[in-house]
């Protein structure tokens, strides 16, 4: 893995709701997420198949398959161009993805119609996301906190939606550069218990920040954790999240961090020094600055603690907490 592949982390997740399994039906949702190997652009496509539609999971996952890796492999294009023409390109591989499973099926276009959720981050700081239907992306910056992006406004029912299927569809594009540190991507199900009076949730904010410091096996825990959660608050729907996070702003958000979550996700006493703190800070940037992965030794350097055992000790906590990993005489992250 080379070092702008290792920039971010992603991570998908998805459950059939408690409606469709009492129904005996599957998960209607598809989501993947994804790093172009030779750019390091990181994205994810998360889409919700129409319930009212025959073929909808199978409309989905050709959607989300196919527009991955258009939207990471050609993110350049998209970016410098005029947003009308990035949204119908978009479109038009969604479109084609819909006419080739509708070609395979011997089914109409519009019994595969779904939503389309896309967000993508680039090594250099640039992102861009698009939207077509309900579901919600939202980001978290260290500057600005965590905030909606997009989300659609329901003007004539809740159960109401736009798919991409639809000819001249709405839409919502964006683009920008600098300082997003991580991407959330939900499905209508979570997205409806996840936003609280137009203004995101403690748990949607938890999931973003977590987005930069948790490895792929540890967000999928705390994905199937809230899905449980929202199921037991009357969460009935399909469930699908998509989390893209950049290592390289987990430093500011450890630093900054309140001492009592701090305790609870890393193991870090609440009265540790601001000495101690910034220096367990400075090792996720040096593990961002490396890849992700540095030696023991060339940790040992850089943190000056002299010796590779008094590492070890100065990392316990990290490493009880499967923040960070050490494996053959290397730290992962």
């Amino acid at each position: 893995m080379t070092k702008k592949q290792a920039v971010f982390k992603h991570s998908s997740y998805s459950r059939t709701g408690t409606a469709h399994t009492e129904r005996g039906k599957s998960c209607e949702d598809h989501v993947v997420t994804g790093c172009d190997p030779d750019t390091g652009v990181t994205g994810a496509v998360l889409c919700d198949g129409a319930g009212s539609c025959t073929y909808a999971r199978e409309g989905a996952e050709a959607v989300a398959e196919a527009v991955l890796p258009t939207l990471i492999g050609m993110f350049d294009q998209f970016y410098e161009m005029p947003e009308d023409h990035a949204a119908e390109n978009l479109l038009e591989e969604a479109r084609a993805a819909v006419r080739r499973k509708a070609g395979e099926l011997e089914c109409s276009v519009q019994s595969l119609a779904c939503t389309m959720l896309c967000a993508a981050l680039a090594p250099d700081g640039r992102y861009l996301f698009f939207h077509v239907g309900d579901g919600l992306i939202a980001a978290w910056d260290p500057k600005s906190g965590c905030r909606i992006l997009s989300q659609y406004l329901h003007t004539i029912a809740l159960n109401y939606t736009t798919f991409v299927t639809i000819p001249d569809t709405e839409y919502n594009f964006g683009r920008g550069c600098g300082h997003i540190g991580a991407f959330l991507l939900t499905s209508d199900g979570p997205e409806q218990m996840l936003v609280q009076n137009g203004m995101l949730s403690e748990r949607a904010e938890l999931l973003l920040q977590a987005g930069c410091l948790f490895s792929e096996e540890r967000m999928q825990r705390e994905l199937n954790s809230i899905t449980d959660q929202l199921q037991c608050e009357g969460m009935y729907d399909d469930a699908s999240f998509a989390v893209v996070g950049n290592k390289h702003c987990a430093r500011d958000l450890f630093r900054t961090m309140e001492p009592d979550l701090r305790s609870l996700l890393f193991f870090v006493p609440e009265r540790s020094s601001r000495r101690v703190i910034d220096q367990l800070g400075s090792v996720f940037e040096i593990l961002a600055d490396h890849g992700g992965c540095i030696s023991e030794k060339a940790m040992t350097r850089e943190l000056r603690t002299h010796s590779d055992s008094r590492t070890r000790i100065k990392l316990e906590n990290l490493l009880a907490a499967g923040i960070i990993t050490r494996e053959n005489g290397k730290y992962y992250f």
